[in-house]
């Protein structure tokens, strides 16, 4: 809510002419027309006019009519503080600043004018400030619903949530700010991860505006992060109702129906999001995704095509669409698109790790390995990566450097048995058998029924590289493994 909002009843209006749209104007010609100097006005006209202006969000002609109230009456705390809050209503924060001073400065212990400059200060990220201006307030006024209720917010919006929902507790008696304060408490609860005490006050909340679709949202994101899907998406299919283009109800409505393995529904979800915002690029993206789920990656590819002709710079399409021409081996046009998507980002480890699993199989072993290096500058732990950047530097006789990536590997994941398998081969062509030994037992020991597999791979190594006396060996080591 704007934090404006609950200034607005505390205006007073002090005329109910009939004829004020007429006298604004008059006064309007009259400031067109004359000289600063000329103008002759009715200082009782000008101040009623002002808070007509104020009562119709007239904030221009507001602030031309405070204007000459300020010039004829500058010592008038009141005439300040008004224009203080028009210049707040036309977001001029600093400058309503400046004019609630002068205010203050002839009135300091004027309750609106500060609260209004409380509200100014939160507006330019001054929460602490404001928060020291509200205290003020309530050590003259220890009730003030307004500045409990301002204060409450900003102790939520510095995460000092214990305080904030002991002042929205105590608020839930009021006759003005009940509503307010359940919601503020469910949002608090929600933050601080108590999420049955969340759903409750969402629920209370409900109750008192049961046609509030963001109320049913936020009460299902509770619901999802519970586990609870089915209850999350009866509250979407609420705020869906209440308002048909929530994008965002229906984007996690997708979501859900996605964990649920509801592919089709999740599709058609988001395709039904589509018919009041057809060019939503995250539900263009939503669909595409699903279609790979599923498999299709024609359709997917379509997909992403479309999302790319509306915004050529959305990287993760060119990603996405890459891998779709990648699986079905179009792999030049997925080469394209790895290279497109890196150009608008270059800092993804997936896409270089893509485009190097792309490169490699391609034979283009010295660019994948360079492609591998790139992805693992920005995500140095990644086990898959290491793991492929490793057989890359097999493949390409870089034996010394493979055994040390495949050493980290196993720091990383012990039970690694593609990296145990690698340091087998490495140390048998090193010439370390023992060493070599224990690498081949240790992936043995992991996935024991596929140890014929493992040996089998081994010992064509082994062939290779090792002596007569060496296979003999060998030999008994395969023997006291299959006993």
């Amino acid at each position: 809510m704007d934090n404006l909002d609950y200034f607005d009843d505390n205006i007073e209006y002090h005329s109910d002419d009939k004829d004020l749209e007429e006298k604004l104007r008059q006064y309007k010609n009259l400031i067109k027309t004359k000289s600063k100097e000329e103008l002759f006005f009715d200082s009782e006209d000008i101040e009623d006019l002002v808070y007509y202006c104020i009562d119709n969000e007239n904030f221009f002609d507001a602030y031309d009519l405070v204007n000459l109230w300020v010039k004829t009456s500058s010592f008038s705390s009141e005439a300040w503080q008004m224009k203080g809050y028009i210049l707040m209503r036309m977001e001029c924060y600093t400058e309503a600043i400046k004019c609630l001073n002068k205010s203050l400065a002839l009135n300091p212990n004027d309750i609106d004018s500060l609260l209004y400059k409380a509200s100014a200060l939160e507006n330019i990220s001054k929460s602490k400030r404001a928060l020291q201006i509200l205290e003020k307030i309530l050590s003259l006024e220890p009730d003030n619903e307004e500045a409990l209720f301002r204060k409450a917010l900003l102790l939520g919006y510095r995460k000092i949530y214990n305080q904030a929902i002991n002042i929205f507790k105590y608020l839930l008696k009021s006759e003005l700010y009940y509503k307010n304060a359940t919601v503020e408490l469910a949002c608090c609860y929600h933050y601080t991860k108590k999420y049955k005490l969340a759903i409750h006050y969402y629920q209370k909340a409900i109750d008192l505006e049961p046609y509030n679709d963001e109320l049913w949202y936020n009460k299902a994101i509770v619901h999802s992060i519970l586990g609870q899907k089915y209850l999350a998406l009866d509250c979407l299919d609420m705020a869906i109702t209440i308002k048909k283009d929530n994008l965002e109800a229906i984007y996690l409505k997708s979501k859900i129906l996605r964990k649920l393995g509801k592919i089709k529904e999740a599709i058609n979800c988001c395709e039904e999001g589509l018919i009041t915002n057809p060019k939503n690029i995250n539900l263009l993206y939503a669909i595409a995704d699903l279609y790979v789920e599923i498999r299709e990656y024609i359709t997917a590819i379509d997909y992403y095509t479309l999302i790319i002709s509306y915004n050529p710079n959305h990287y993760p399409s060119f990603f996405g669409r890459g891998i779709c021409y990648d699986i079905i081996e179009n792999r030049y046009l997925a080469l394209d698109d790895y290279n497109s998507a890196l150009r608008l980002n270059k800092k993804s480890p997936k896409i270089w790790q893509a485009k190097a699993d792309l490169l490699y199989d391609m034979c283009r072993i010295t660019e994948a390995i360079q492609c591998y290096e790139k992805a693992l500058k920005y995500h140095p732990n990644n086990v898959s990566c290491l793991v492929d950047y490793g057989v890359a530097l097999f493949e390409n006789g870089q034996l010394k450097k493979a055994e040390k990536v495949f050493l980290q590997v196993i720091l990383l994941s012990k039970k690694n048995i593609k990296a145990h398998l690698y340091l087998a081969k490495i140390y048998t062509m090193f010439g370390h058998i023992d060493i070599s030994q224990k690498h081949i037992l240790a992936a043995i020991l992991i996935a024991p029924s596929y140890k014929s597999v493992y040996l089998y791979d081994y010992f064509e190594t082994a062939i290779i590289y090792q002596s007569k006396s060496t296979m003999e060996k060998l030999n008994y080591i395969v023997k006291l493994i299959f006993q």
